[in-house]
This record gives C-alpha cells, sequence and structure tokens, in this order.
C-alpha cells in the first residue's frame, strides 16, 4: 500500500493511467456479460449487402440510353 501511494503522488503520469487501465479492462467484460444476461440482448447485426430476388432477372425493355 505504501507503494502504491508513494507513485501516485510522485508518478502520476505512470500510475493512474495503469489504475485506471487494470481497473477498467476486467470491468467491461463483468459488465458486458452481466447486460447480456439481466438487461438486454446484443443488437441485430446490421445488413452490409442488398438482399436479391430468389427468381430469375428479367432484361429491361423500353429504355433506350444510347
Amino acid at each position: 500500500m505504501r507503494a502504491l501511494s508513494f507513485y501516485s503522488r510522485t508518478q502520476p503520469q505512470y500510475f493512474w493511467p495503469a489504475a485506471i487501465a487494470f481497473t477498467l479492462v476486467p470491468g467491461f467484460a463483468v459488465l458486458t456479460s452481466f447486460r447480456r444476461r439481466f438487461l438486454f440482448a446484443d443488437a441485430a447485426v446490421v445488413p452490409t449487402e442488398y438482399p436479391l430476388p430468389k427468381r430469375e432477372r428479367v432484361p429491361l425493355s423500353g429504355y433506350d440510353d444510347e
């Protein structure tokens, strides 16, 4: 405990980022599992491609681009 107190006062630029990292990383793992189990599920996956119809493609006619 004395070493933690000493380094928090003499070298706070190294101590506090390490303390936050060692606290938050396990906390995120615990909170994520808690959220999935008790609060709400993950969001639906966003589609990344356009769904194509399951039929034969009919060529267009009547639209002259030339």
